[in-house]
């Protein structure tokens, strides 16, 4: 797997996601979306995106998209995650 390139993939849909609707967010807790992403090299990625409550007393969702290729990385993927409230903002980052 070649890291940087999926390293790029993987930010692009974090910051899809982190521009998501609030209650879109919510509506993914409890599946799975999937993607199946071509990169310019030509290499099929996975990316997985899911979403759970973290402080579900406070509307605190987190979501996780990680990303493999197939191989030895599925076992191991890249991850990223973040954490954000019903006001949309994002918890635990520096500008809050």
């Amino acid at each position: 797997m070649n890291k940087e390139e999926a390293t790029t993939l993987l930010r692009g849909k974090i910051n899809e996601l982190r521009a998501a609707p609030y209650q879109e967010l919510v509506e993914l807790i409890g599946k799975d979306d999937v993607d199946e992403t071509l990169s310019a090299s030509g290499k099929t990625y996975y990316l997985e995106a899911t979403a759970f409550w973290d402080d579900r007393r406070r509307g605190h969702v987190r979501v996780v998209v990680s990303i493999d290729d197939g191989g030895f990385r599925a076992y191991v993927p890249l991850t990223s995650d973040f954490i954000v409230d019903e006001d949309g903002h994002f918890i635990g980052e520096s500008d809050e």
